[in-house]
């Protein structure tokens, strides 16, 4: 009888430590995060290392989409796994998702900065930063028409 009570117990013990790990949705979501601090990452150091007004175009032209993609994606996990939300384990890897886009920012000021005297480059950015800034514009109009309904 003592013996049938040990394996239980253990067999519960075991049971509830398996059930309290990360689930399969935020594991995805860590990964989602880490990949994407690692573009964010590549594009913070081609900006830095770019020589000339046109590599830093393309550089911070990458680096302005990513957010947009780890949006689309994130909304793609969020439909696959009901349980891909942040959570205590992915707040972590999401902090150095957020120091890895504000490094990226720093790093566009400066080039900004750095190619000024440049008009190719200015209306080349501006283009860039445009679209984002009209999104979130047209966003907030859709989010207000949607309250007076």
């Amino acid at each position: 009888m003592k013996k049938v009570f040990t394996v239980i117990l253990v067999s519960v013990f075991a049971l509830a430590f398996v059930a309290c790990g990360p689930s399969a949705g935020q594991v995805e979501l860590e990964k989602l995060y880490k990949d994407f601090t690692k573009k964010t990452d590549e594009a913070t150091k081609a900006v830095k290392d770019a020589k000339i007004a046109d590599d830093a175009l393309k550089a911070i032209e990458k680096g302005i989409a990513l957010p947009k993609d780890l949006a689309d994606k994130k909304a793609e996990l969020v439909k696959k796994f009901a349980d891909a939300k942040d959570s205590d384990a992915t707040k972590k890897v999401a902090e150095d998702l957020k120091k890895a886009q504000d490094a990226f920012g720093k790093e566009k000021a400066a080039a900004k900065a750095k190619y000024e005297k440049d008009k190719k480059f200015v209306d080349a950015l501006e283009k860039l930063e445009k679209p984002v800034e009209k999104k979130a514009d047209e966003k907030k109009a859709d989010e207000k028409k949607a309250e007076k309904k």
